[in-house]
């Protein structure tokens, strides 16, 4: 199938451009103008939209702190309260924090990925809407970790530095004090001499102990450490005294505040507290910790896979010196057949299976479920959360989007149960699944959902993507997401209102888009095709006329295959997914592998277990997953899916740009699916 800037040539079907948009514009541009910008008649009774949540006249909360209440599936006697969208400005937001003894936050807004225009913004919730939000420092390179320090300052990281500032002064930047200068960023060089303008997991998440101890999180510098040529030596990136994929250990002086850097100091020595940990996004410290026995736990988003059900998360219990398998385990002890040549001698001999170096994770999570997010609730609101800990599941697949809670024992660690243990899949004809390994089915700790699946429903609300989360001193929980550019507070509600469905096609996007699709005097999948392509035309050459357009090169086309018979059943007699059957679970079929992409970055990209990946998914016919494409397109195309209407489990998002592929991959990787 062939691509070009001029529109889809279906088998069969030339569609003539200039043709389509003479004869039918008029047309076109009235219902595909409706269900995009909210011009179709009756668009004016339908309710306030921010960020894509449907906002009416539902609170969450009380007095100055009541907020819109937005449709999101919650437990009984909870709700969610919208305190600032994308029309406060808010970009990439990914943490948040209290200020002690004020009723003021401190967002970090990273900007997106591949910027430097990072943000620290002070929030006044009681503030008019509109008003709410205060530069504190700009020109961040990916701020990210926010915490209060032992001296009950405010510390916050960047991509290589942690540093501290008082978000109150009059002159933030002032203020500013680095403790910490030069750890791996953005652009690093491996040990073999590779140069790496963007690093895989360059964010640094951090905590600090009860005597001051600093961790941080160093990501792992790609998704698995797999390289071209045979592997027959430990992935070099990850080992040695600055080792990537590990949680770095940093001591304070006498008096357990780390001094503020002179321009000519050195940083702080650091040792290796624990390796093998892909990217530590979530950390949780038990407040008696390091007093022995009590819980220092790690959210481990592990490698990706095209399975939507492998490889497993984790939640790892954090010992100095051990090694938590990356990139030679996943799963439970499961090795990685890549590495089976370093599994076989040297220090890494039987690592899985034999190896006292190694500790298997504590319990598992929902596969690709990325944990952004964790820490034990304290607070007077939900007593019923006392002591317990909270995940926030970023992930884009039908395990993810969600909060979970866990029980935990006396040390805070969570208390597993004997197999089979389940988890809610999103929209999925088998709504549970239990947590299973290559070896079948196995223990794990069952977790509560504080929020459930958070699926996008058309007119109701986007697919959630939680990531930072802080628990404030009134015991009311906050969020921020950052691909819809929000801030969340959720207080007590009263009742019980009933969990959206997954096949609610809700608001004008879904209608007309259908609307649009039975005009075309088209078929089958070409209708759905079209209808598609019609809505990001139309989308782009508004973008055109308003000088909005991206770049060529981040263009991106939508693609509906011929047949899907996924997990969600997307498929009717004829064949084909028609445009009414488009189901909000798009992660079911952006199988895609998310970081193998970024992995293949700047090699002109590798078909790399295509052929399983085909037979894994299920989808035929599809386009290659081995594309050169890094994590802000990823991001990219998601986008395009929602605004077009057709973010479902009948719907995939192909990149083409020819600037970026070469012709001859692509056909032999789409043999190789056939």
């Amino acid at each position: 199938m062939a691509w070009n800037n001029f529109g889809p040539k279906v088998r069969g079907i030339a569609v003539n451009q200039l043709t389509f948009w003479h004869e039918r514009r008029s047309l076109f541009a009235a219902i595909v103008a409706g269900a995009l910008f909210g011009l179709a008649p009756g668009a004016s009774s339908e309710p306030v939209r921010k960020s894509g949540y449907a906002i009416g006249t539902e609170t969450c909360g009380s007095g100055d702190l009541a907020f819109p209440r937005i449709q999101i599936d919650m437990k009984a006697g909870f709700c969610a309260g919208l305190v600032a969208s994308e029309e406060d400005r808010l970009k990439f937001p990914r943490s948040i924090i209290q200020v002690p003894g004020r009723d003021l936050f401190v967002v970090a807004d990273m900007g997106g990925w591949g910027h430097t225009d990072g943000r620290l913004l002070l929030l006044d919730p009681h503030a008019p809407q509109g008003q709410r939000f205060k530069e504190l420092l700009t020109a961040i390179e990916y701020p990210f970790g926010l915490v209060i320090g032992p001296d009950k300052k405010l510390y916050a990281s960047t991509a290589e530095t942690i540093f501290r500032f008082d978000p109150l002064a009059d002159n933030p930047r002032s203020t500013v004090e680095t403790i910490i200068r030069h750890m791996p960023g953005r652009r690093i060089t491996l040990p073999d001499g590779t140069r790496l303008d963007e690093s895989a997991h360059p964010l640094k998440q951090f905590a600090f102990d009860g005597n001051g101890r600093l961790f941080v999180n160093v990501g792992s510098h790609s998704d698995d450490c797999i390289t071209s040529a045979p592997i027959t030596k430990p992935c070099a990136a990850a080992e040695g005294a600055s080792a990537m994929a590990s949680i770095w250990l940093f001591t304070p002086p006498a008096g357990g505040i780390f001094p503020a850097l002179k321009p000519a100091d050195p940083d702080p020595p650091h040792t290796v507290y624990a390796r093998g940990l892909r990217n530590s996004m979530a950390l949780a410290l038990h407040p008696n910790f390091p007093d022995p026995g009590y819980a220092f736990l790690q959210g481990e988003n592990g490698r990706d896979l095209p399975d939507i059900f492998k490889p497993n998360e984790e939640i790892n219990a954090i010992e100095q010196g051990r090694h938590y398998g990356w990139p030679y385990c996943y799963d439970l002890s499961t090795p990685s057949p890549e590495f089976k040549p370093v599994l076989q001698s040297g220090v890494y001999r039987s690592l899985c299976t034999a190896n006292a170096l190694y500790k298997a994770p504590f319990s598992l999570m929902p596969p690709h479920g990325a944990p952004l997010a964790m820490l034990y609730y304290h607070g007077a609101k939900f007593p019923e959360l006392e002591g317990k800990l909270l995940v926030g599941l970023h992930g884009y697949r039908p395990t993810g989007s969600r909060v979970l809670f866990y029980d935990v024992d006396d040390h805070g660690f969570p208390k597993p149960a004997p197999a089979p243990v389940r988890y809610h899949v999103s929209c999925a004809a088998d709504p549970t699944h239990s947590f299973q390994t290559d070896a079948g089915e196995v223990a794990a700790a069952p977790f509560d959902e504080l929020i459930a699946g958070w699926h996008r429903v058309n007119g109701a609300r986007p697919q959630g993507a939680p990531v930072g989360m802080t628990v404030a001193e009134d015991g009311a929980i906050w969020l921020v997401e950052d691909k819809n550019q929000t801030v969340i507070r959720i207080d007590r509600a009263a009742g019980d209102p009933p969990p959206l469905p997954c096949d609610m096609r809700k608001g004008r996007d879904g209608a007309a888009l259908h609307a649009v699709a039975g005009r075309l005097d088209l078929s089958g999948r070409s209708r759905l095709r079209e209808a598609a392509h019609a809505a990001a035309r139309y989308r782009r050459r508004e973008a055109d006329a308003a000088g909005r357009r991206k770049p060529a090169q981040d263009r991106t086309w939508l693609h509906a295959p011929a047949r899907y018979r996924g997990p969600a059943g997307c498929e009717n007699g004829s064949g084909h997914a028609d445009a009414d059957q488009v189901r909000p679970a798009a992660a079911q079929v952006l199988w895609q592998d998310q970081q193998g992409m970024r992995r293949n970055t700047g090699r002109q990209g590798r078909c790399r277990d295509t052929k399983e990946r085909c037979r894994q998914t299920r989808l035929q016919p599809i386009l290659p997953a081995c594309r050169s494409l890094s994590e802000w397109r990823v991001q990219r195309r998601r986008w395009l899916l929602h605004s077009a209407g057709i973010s479902g489990a009948c719907a995939v998002a192909s990149f083409s740009s020819s600037r970026h592929r070469r012709p001859m991959l692509k056909q032999s990787c789409s043999k190789a699916c056939r």
